[in-house]
């Protein structure tokens, strides 16, 4: 599950509360709406940001993580592909080419 599902979910559980209370205690409708137009904005900001597809959970921890540890190289170092077609033009590549010579991008590391 990623964390975007998880703050849109959060989000709708907090708008039917909002307007429940709402509907029971008229009388604090200044101050709810307040309340909730700040946990809109800061719900927006957190549901756009960077860190919103990051995925939350137990599902891609352990040996399967894709995170760059010190054994990793990073992927600006990364040794040529062996897929044998270009990704961004699919033109065929030979074993190992570390540039497409059709379009000129790197090829990347699987």
């Amino acid at each position: 599950m990623q964390l975007r599902t998880l703050l849109l979910m959060v989000n709708m559980t907090t708008i039917v509360a909002a307007i429940v209370i709402l509907r029971e205690y008229p009388q604090y409708v200044g101050t709810a709406n307040y309340l909730l137009l700040g946990w809109l904005v800061g719900s927006l900001v957190l549901l756009y940001g960077p860190w919103g597809s990051r995925p939350i959970g137990s599902g891609r921890s352990g040996a399967g993580s894709s995170a760059p540890t010190a054994a990793t190289p990073l992927p600006s170092a990364s040794p040529p592909s062996d897929i044998p077609f270009c990704i961004y033009c699919a033109a065929p590549l030979t074993i190992h080419a570390p540039v497409c010579p059709a379009c000129g991008h790197r090829t990347p590391y699987l």
